[in-house]
């Protein structure tokens, strides 16, 4: 995970989009949504999966389009030929092949302004004879999943507050996700806004790290609080240009955002 944060960090601002490359399904998971795909050998599978708790928040975390790949898939007679999922920003894909029959690769054609993904079928002369690579559908339990996710979001944001602060010499506009002062004008994500907005709210004010946890991610979890520590890095860079404002660490408590006024 050290390893992907790095590489991620120091390269998410002069792409686009984001392709990693695996082996095996990494969401896959005995009791997730992504039970009933048929993975080629199950042995290699631990009983959980920590894609959801870890790798899932990180890659939400960034502003860039983000697609995993894998392979794991149609080499056995119980195997799934292939998987797609879309959310957020977050692409999955599993391709394989072995069988002789419906063996299948995925190409991706990468434009300025959009991805496409093309399922090619390799036996049968029909490239598209297994259709299009979003047709496939998990099951019926994850699309109730996913409208419940949506509309208990919809009910959030109902409530709409000023959208713009000063804070120091910069201007935030929460809604449009900007940072500017000005020399400079930064685009980011919703979680980095969030967080920020909050940090705002509550100026000179100690905040305990499991009430931030709550408050934006909803629940208080060791994996979840690494990805706090990634934003709230993320958010000294982006502030370090003005001395007035810094993100203190309180050992053993949480932060405190101040915001030291020149008057």
């Amino acid at each position: 995970m050290d390893f992907l944060t790095e590489t991620l960090d120091s390269n998410y601002q002069s792409v686009n989009n984001i392709f990693i490359f695996l082996h095996e399904l990494i969401w896959w998971g005995p009791n997730n949504e992504y039970q009933d795909i048929g993975i080629n050998y199950l042995p290699h599978y631990p009983g959980s999966s920590n894609f959801d708790t870890i790798v899932k928040p990180l890659l939400e975390s960034y502003p860039n389009n983000i697609t995993l790949y894998a392979g794991d898939l149609w080499a056995n007679s119980n195997a799934s030929a292939f998987m797609y999922d879309q959310f957020n920003n977050i692409t999955l894909i599993g391709s394989g092949m072995g069988k002789g029959y419906e063996d299948n690769i995925v190409i991706t054609e990468v434009y300025t302004d959009s991805i496409y993904y093309n399922l090619i079928e390799l036996n049968s002369g029909d490239p598209k004879s297994l259709g299009e690579l979003d047709d496939f559908t998990i099951s019926i339990e994850e699309l109730i999943l996913k409208i419940e996710i949506f509309l208990k979001r919809s009910q959030i944001v109902v409530k709409e507050e000023s959208h713009l602060f000063k804070i120091g010499d910069f201007t935030f506009d929460h809604k449009n996700l900007q940072l500017k002062n000005e020399s400079i004008k930064r685009q980011l994500t919703q979680k980095e806004a969030d967080l920020l907005k909050y940090f705002i709210k509550n100026k000179n004010v100690v905040l305990k790290r499991s009430d931030i946890l709550e408050t934006l991610w909803g629940e208080d979890d060791y994996f979840l609080g690494r990805s706090l520590d990634v934003f709230i890095s993320r958010l000294r860079k982006y502030l370090k240009e003005d001395e007035t404002l810094k993100i203190e660490n309180i050992h053993g408590v949480g932060f405190r955002f101040n915001h030291m006024s020149q008057e």
